[in-house]
């Protein structure tokens, strides 16, 4: 066999395109969060910020200041016009481990599936000792969601999202 047949172990079994969603922090934290998402195996991350963010370097900064939940929208919307696939939705305060994206890839995650990498310190006592359990109650704190696209897109498309005002609840 030609060493084209062969497959490179070093592929990944699918791609994760990134996304971060940011605004104005006192104290910034993102350059940490795409430092985490870089060492745990992630491609560089788009980065999509509200009005009021200053020096970030190639973001998509919206004209107005959106807020959490419309600045969310606006960077999935964004997301799913230019690939069609596995996302990792993020705001920018969050860390993953080391290796994050090939743990991910081994999961078997159907595309109707949406995976939190994020457990706010609350939740956290809730959760079984290998970490996956179903998370009840309110999801308090940053994101970082596995989604693929066609469930994304279903999503953005339910009456809850498009019909929600506030921040509250996101």
């Amino acid at each position: 066999a030609s060493p084209a047949t062969f497959v490179d172990a070093a592929e990944p079994i699918f791609r994760i395109k990134t996304a971060v969603r940011t605004s104005y922090r006192e104290v910034r934290t993102l350059e940490r969060t795409i430092a985490s998402l870089e060492s745990g195996g992630f491609e560089r991350p788009t980065v999509y910020a509200d009005k009021n963010t200053r020096d970030i370097l190639g973001a998509v900064q919206w004209s107005e200041q959106l807020g959490a939940f419309r600045s969310f929208v606006r960077m999935s919307e964004h997301m799913l016009a230019d690939y069609s696939g596995w996302m990792l939705l993020c705001e920018d305060d969050v860390e993953l481990k080391d290796g994050a994206a090939d743990y991910l890839r081994t999961l078997n995650s159907t595309a109707d599936q949406v995976v939190s990498l994020y457990v706010s310190a609350k939740q956290d006592a809730l959760l079984a000792g290998d970490g996956h359990s179903e998370i009840v109650g309110d999801m308090h704190g940053s994101l970082a969601y596995l989604v693929h696209s066609s469930t994304l897109r279903q999503v953005l498309n339910s009456r809850t999202f498009r019909d929600w005002t506030s921040d509250q609840r996101v």
